[in-house]
């Protein structure tokens, strides 16, 4: 039996790796999956996020206290779109410091209804209750078939942050068949998230049309232009009518690009294959570009800022990305001749880490430049800009940390700073040590893979 938690919604809040920003518009993240309902219905799960630095907060009883309205319409696509269900509800968020880490983290809810099968238009409004200038709206198809009765049939694919067994919660809406499963409404993974999880549901394992005691569970993952990063396959024994299916993928090592999800189940019996894919999106600036994404051709930049740009600006923005850009595209921008070819460049680039190229905003781009400006702001030094220090790298590649250290200056140490990643290969640090006493933060050790390691570091914030 699948079993679910909570009907209407709930909230949880997972750090991320947005910024922290004076206010930032308040943008939504929207997506879903649809499982076997009952009777004539399907069960449809929406899922939604928002930066919680985006809401405005009032002081009350000891705590800072933000609230999203939300207004979720869905809409009968055939003839006249004619809304069928509306439901609005109040999203609470609470932090105790307004200057602090608790903002620099994501607000993600669930919500939940029955559709029958059909087309539909979904749309969700989301207003802050304190600032009701400050709204975002997204709109999508949501095209729901009838699922089969006599064969092996399969729900959507869920992509997840974290899935892990906990005692039944039936007040927990992320709770299903044991599992409580926090999804991930942009579908991005890698820096920050580098595991993606994944769950679906399969039925009608025991029909009579179903041959054999066991199936195949196959799970791939398909660059851009169809190249295969990712295979697994699991032998199951058919014990119920229905099963769970959940899963992972590192993506530590997928370079950055649009890739797709499938999950496959095999009745080797009978040959009967079902099968649901799903689009992800992969944010790795280490580790460059995926080679599929370079060969799709641009378009739209007439439309983009790039268009309004100097070239000296074009310029600017892309040494500025010199943290997310490999030699190649070094050596490419540097061949170019002329601004067009310079603009067309910076937008293919960008375009190909955009995880919703219908929205006339790269949330990408706008996340990667927002970290250019926050570290300029904070970490700069006599006439060296932020992003060209040691701190200001780590923050653009990797983010804000989840736990910052700061020891000032002493008669026996120098000021020094530890920035803890708990999500990043298991924990790792960040030692920055001013050595010369001009605000001059340098690497001193790191136990990433990736960068200098000196577990001798403590000899650098001696004084002299």
């Amino acid at each position: 039996m699948i079993m679910r938690g909570v009907f209407w919604t709930s909230v949880i809040v997972l750090l991320t790796g947005n910024l922290l920003a004076e206010q930032p518009d308040l943008r939504l993240d929207v997506d879903f999956a649809h499982f076997r309902g009952v009777e004539d219905s399907l069960y449809v799960e929406l899922y939604y996020s928002f930066p919680a630095k985006a809401l405005t907060y009032e002081y009350d009883e000891e705590v800072y206290t933000g609230s999203l309205e939300l207004d979720v319409t869905v809409f009968e696509r055939t003839g006249d779109p004619v809304s069928i269900k509306n439901r609005a509800f109040r999203m609470n968020y609470s932090v105790v410091d307004t200057t602090g880490e608790q903002l620099n983290q994501s607000v993600i809810g669930q919500s939940a209804l029955f559709l029958p099968p059909g087309e539909y238009d979904i749309k969700i409004k989301a207003i802050d209750s304190g600032y009701p200038e400050n709204t975002d709206s997204v709109s999508f198809p949501v095209d729901l078939s009838e699922l089969p009765e006599k064969h092996v049939a399969i729900s959507d694919i869920q992509f997840a942050n974290s899935i892990q067994q906990i005692p039944e919660d039936p007040d927990n809406s992320f709770y299903k068949n044991t599992l409580e499963v926090i999804p991930n409404p942009s579908r991005i993974f890698g820096v920050g998230h580098p595991i993606l999880f994944y769950y679906l549901e399969v039925y009608n394992l025991l029909e009579d049309a179903v041959e054999g005691e066991e199936y195949n569970v196959r799970a791939a993952v398909y660059d851009a232009v169809g190249n295969q990063y990712f295979e697994r396959e699991n032998i199951k024994k058919r014990v119920h009518e229905s099963s769970v299916e959940v899963g992972t993928v590192n993506t530590s090592a997928f370079q950055s690009g649009t890739y797709t999800l499938s999950i496959a189940i095999v009745d080797p019996a009978s040959n009967i294959v079902v099968s649901s894919s799903r689009r992800f999106f992969i944010f790795n600036p280490q580790h460059g570009i995926a080679e599929a994404a370079r060969d799709e051709m641009p378009g739209g930049v007439v439309a983009s800022v790039y268009s309004v740009m100097s070239e000296e600006d074009l310029d600017r923005e892309f040494e500025q990305m010199r943290y997310i850009t490999s030699s190649r595209d070094r050596r490419e921008y540097n061949d170019l001749d002329t601004k067009k070819e310079k603009q067309e460049f910076l937008f293919e680039y960008w375009r190909q880490l955009d995880p919703d190229p219908g929205t006339p905003v790269n949330l990408v781009r706008q996340e990667y430049l927002s970290r250019i400006q926050y570290v300029n702001e904070r970490y700069g030094f006599g006439s060296r800009e932020g992003w060209r220090s040691d701190r200001g790298r780590i923050f653009i590649i990797y983010g804000p940390p989840d736990e910052y250290e700061r020891y000032p200056s002493r008669i026996d140490t120098k000021p020094y700073e530890i920035w803890h990643y708990h999500q990043l290969q298991g924990g790792v640090i960040f030692v920055f040590v001013d050595r010369t006493g001009f605000d001059d933060y340098q690497l001193v050790h790191s136990t990433h893979r990736s960068e200098l390691r000196d577990d001798n570091w403590r000899q650098y914030i001696r004084q002299n």
